[in-house]
């Protein structure tokens, strides 16, 4: 009998390749078929001699086997290949890099299944979590993760919980957002988060304190999270103490570590308490943000941290979106890998929808420009301090906010955590191992280890070299189906024929 030479967990030790091969086969009752070629549905497959990293945090383990079977690891170790039985696709991986697949913890435009599944696939995000729920999406939900549609896993939010006056329009609550202008609203907003199945409630910024404070209440009772923007007249440490389970794009985080917090937040509550006032609340709220960079007390960021730490709140930084949404017009026009995917996979309306953002930004003052240049580098040197004080990172895009697409932008969103100061064996967990545990989906996802779900990231560099080569990917494993570069093409292909309709 071959010798087990692998990690021992989720396979006995002693316990060779082809009995754990029998094993998985008789399990899953696989047909004959050998050539990965020709059969690339075989419900057993094995990943040869490839270099794994496992999301752990462990050393790459080079000529290392994965053998998958149906939508689950079996196994993972080191062995020599013969005597296996009929009905295995092997594929040799040898000189390419097996990593869990990537989750996007922070998406939209789930409902285009046409584009938005395969696009993600195809770039390795094998689940994403979804950040606002209107009516309907609990049957996305569901296509996805039963694998009737071929497309990431899907961690779903409810419709967006806002105050009055919300910047994405009225309480209709048809239209994927709730406004919630009294706690016993918040309350209501929570129940029926949890009566519709909602993996979560999607919180935002214009929810006042009071009405805030009974959803985290509420949230609690019924053992659901809490997650989304800091409410602008909230500060960050009452939401960590309240419970939220994570703070996108960091918001509030530089007003709540000002030294004169007391009277910027002082400054919040008089626009928001003064209802001819009400459209003002976004920009007095961006302007605070991004000036409070200069009152930052690296004591009080400490604190915070600390908290966060205590707490197990998620940081989600989001920082692509940050900066693509503050870049000059006119870089962003001049970017012409971001124009070709623009062109190539979003559709018309859209499209053009996102140029005009674009052109909107065209000619602004230089020091206008040099402040959203300051406050960028800014928020990625808070990642960084988090990161460094240990709080859990996450790593998300904002998808479907123009220039952001989905798949793609998820690699330059690692890109940016390692240029924030994360190693880039800290910012693939922020993708892998750390995302999954955010999502819920820790104890079935985010490593390469037997026992969890087969989908994976094939690599032909390594991605600890140069957190880059996640973009040189020769194939993706979603459900324990293998994934070829061909396939990947056509896949792209696919979602662009889709997004040349409107």
């Amino acid at each position: 009998m071959l010798s087990w030479l692998g990690r021992g967990v989720g396979v006995a030790a002693g316990v060779g390749i082809t009995a754990s091969v029998d094993s998985a086969m008789a399990t899953t009752g696989a047909g004959a078929r050998v050539d990965p070629e020709l059969d690339r549905g075989g419900q057993v497959t094995v990943l040869a001699n490839g270099t794994v990293l496992d999301g752990t945090g462990a050393a790459p383990w080079p000529d290392t086997t994965v053998v998958l079977a149906g939508d689950r690891i079996v196994a993972v170790g080191r062995y020599p290949l013969r005597d296996l039985p009929d009905g295995v696709t092997v594929v040799d991986v040898h000189g390419k890099y097996v990593l869990p697949g990537l989750w996007d913890t922070h998406t939209h435009g789930g409902w285009l299944l046409d584009t938005f599944a395969p696009l993600h696939l195809a770039n390795g995000v094998t689940g994403v979590r979804e950040m606002v729920g209107p009516p309907g999406m609990e049957e996305v939900r569901e296509l996805l993760n039963s694998g009737q549609v071929p497309g990431p896993r899907m961690v779903l939010a409810s419709e967006l919980v806002d105050g009055p006056h919300s910047a994405w329009g009225g309480g209709d609550t048809g239209a994927g957002v709730i406004e919630a202008g009294t706690p016993t609203e918040g309350r209501a907003a929570v129940q029926r988060a949890h009566e519709m199945g909602a993996d979560f409630v999607k919180v935002y910024s214009y929810l006042a304190p009071d009405v805030y404070d009974a959803i985290a209440t509420e949230a609690a009772r019924l053992d659901i999270w809490f997650a989304g923007h800091i409410p602008a007249q909230v500060t960050a440490q009452d939401a960590i103490r309240s419970g939220q389970h994570t703070l996108e794009h960091q918001y509030g985080i530089y007003l709540s570590t000002a030294t004169d917090r007391e009277d910027r937040y002082r400054r919040l509550r008089e626009v928001f308490a003064d209802p001819d006032r009400a459209g003002e609340w976004a920009e007095t709220m961006g302007q605070l943000e991004m000036d409070s960079v200069r009152r930052h007390d690296r004591r009080q960021a400490e604190e915070l941290f600390a908290l966060m730490r205590r707490h197990g709140t998620w940081y989600s930084p989001t920082l692509g979106v940050e900066r693509t949404a503050r870049l000059p017009g006119e870089d962003l026009l001049a970017d012409s890998r971001l124009l070709d995917l623009l062109e190539r996979y979003i559709q018309p309306t859209m499209r053009e929808q996102w140029l005009a953002n674009a052109r909107a930004r065209l000619n602004r003052p230089p020091e206008q420009n040099a402040r959203m240049r300051e406050y960028v580098a800014a928020q990625a040197r808070l990642t960084g301090a988090a990161a460094g004080s240990g709080v859990p990172i996450i790593a998300g895009t904002d998808c479907w906010i123009p220039f952001v697409f989905p798949g793609f932008s998820m690699h330059d969103e690692l890109a940016l955590l390692v240029q924030a100061g994360l190693t880039p064996m800290r910012a693939l967990q922020a993708a892998t191992r750390d995302a999954a545990r955010c999502v819920g989906w820790g104890e079935q996802s985010g490593t390469v280890t037997p026992g969890k779900l087969a989908d994976l990231l094939i690599l032909r560099q390594n991605p600890l070299e140069d957190i880059r080569h996640t973009t040189t990917i020769d194939a993706v494993v979603s459900r324990g189906r293998y994934i070829s570069s061909r396939e990947r093409e056509a896949m792209l292909a696919e979602a662009e024929t889709a997004a040349q309709q409107d």
